[in-house]
């Protein structure tokens, strides 16, 4: 081998370095603007939330929504959120995990929050509230730590004027394409979505739970 050769492969080999480093860089700084996103909604949640006025409360110490006083005074005035709006936040003790719920299960919506998938209930609503979220293996945030959950853990949803306390029945793996998980249900049920195994993502982990 002569010494250009040797010279040659010297530079690719380098160049091949330079360009995985920058790789490694650039979907660090994608994952790193996304988790920015993620505060963001958190804090603006909480900043909107401590700004509403509370006109009522229940005898159980409850806020009384304004939708809530409108359908008990025959005023219903139900507005359905837009995509991408912040719906609520999802809190789970137990993995440390605190994390916004945007309305949708798009590709966008689900790079930097939680998604609430379209036409299923609303947190709280009888039926089945659905939410997707990815796993963030860079900084191990969203539905990272999902599989640590079992029967009986708890998981909070908090919107604007309630805040929602499920208790996890049961988990299951099942292949993507079956969609029947999404299914409504009698009561008020939470159905949580993710990829597994871990950085592998051939099926999805369910996690099922009930309105305490």
């Amino acid at each position: 081998m002569g010494k250009k050769e040797k010279s040659n492969r010297k530079t690719a080999g380098k160049i091949l370095i330079i360009a995985g480093s920058f790789i490694i860089l650039f979907v660090i700084a994608i994952n790193l603007i996304d988790i920015v996103k993620s505060s963001i909604a958190i804090d603006d949640f909480k900043k909107h939330k401590s700004q509403i006025n509370v006109e009522r409360i229940d005898d159980n110490g409850n806020v009384i929504s304004k939708d809530d006083q409108a359908k008990e005074s025959g005023e219903i005035n139900v507005v359905a959120p837009k995509e991408g709006e912040t719906l609520c936040l999802l809190r789970i003790t137990k993995i440390d995990l605190e994390e916004a719920v945007n309305e949708g299960s798009t590709k966008g919506v689900l790079s930097s929050a939680l998604g609430h998938v379209e036409n299923t209930a609303l947190p709280g609503d009888n039926g089945n509230c659905c939410i997707a979220g990815h796993r963030n293996y860079v900084f191990g945030k969203y539905f990272n730590r999902l599989e640590e959950i079992t029967p009986g853990d708890v998981i909070e949803l908090e919107t604007m004027d309630s805040l929602y306390t499920y208790e996890v029945d049961s988990i299951e793996v099942v292949e993507p394409e079956e969609i029947s998980v999404l299914d409504y249900k009698d009561g008020k049920n939470l159905t949580l979505i993710t990829c597994t195994p871990f950085m592998v993502g051939t099926h999805r982990l369910i996690v099922h739970a009930t309105m305490k």
